[in-house]
């Protein structure tokens, strides 16, 4: 699962308690933060989560993620395009993706076309 602008990591740990099994990476931009996060989260207690600087414009993961999560963090962006292709590039096939952006109206230009047979539910 992917975290895209974790923040201090704490909505990330609860996340990462759900999956015991699996793993969970939080990126953020701001490496205070990101230094907060791994600070915050002690790695004994959650081993399958890690905390990396990311710009989130350039997404870069040789790996594909089952999940991706943004909460509250993307409506900061003023293009969204280029996270909206990383998104896509890291999510695997049939992956799920669930983004909150707050703000009336800041993400109307947004346009997301989904291949044929790909779900998006949006809450």
């Amino acid at each position: 699962m992917l975290n895209i602008g974790c923040g201090d990591g704490k909505v990330t740990a609860i996340i990462a308690r759900s999956v015991p099994d699996g793993s969970v990476v939080g990126i953020d931009n701001s490496e205070d933060v990101i230094l907060f996060a791994r600070n915050y989260v002690p790695q004994d207690r959650f081993p399958g989560l890690s905390f990396i600087r990311m710009d989130t414009r350039c997404l870069a993961f040789d790996e594909k993620f089952d999940f991706i999560f943004s909460n509250a963090a993307l409506h900061w962006i003023r293009d969204q395009r280029d996270v909206l292709a990383g998104i896509k590039d890291c999510l695997l096939f049939g992956g799920r993706l669930l983004i909150q952006m707050g703000g009336k109206g800041n993400a109307a230009a947004v346009l997301l076309k989904a291949p044929t047979g790909t779900r998006y539910g949006f809450l």
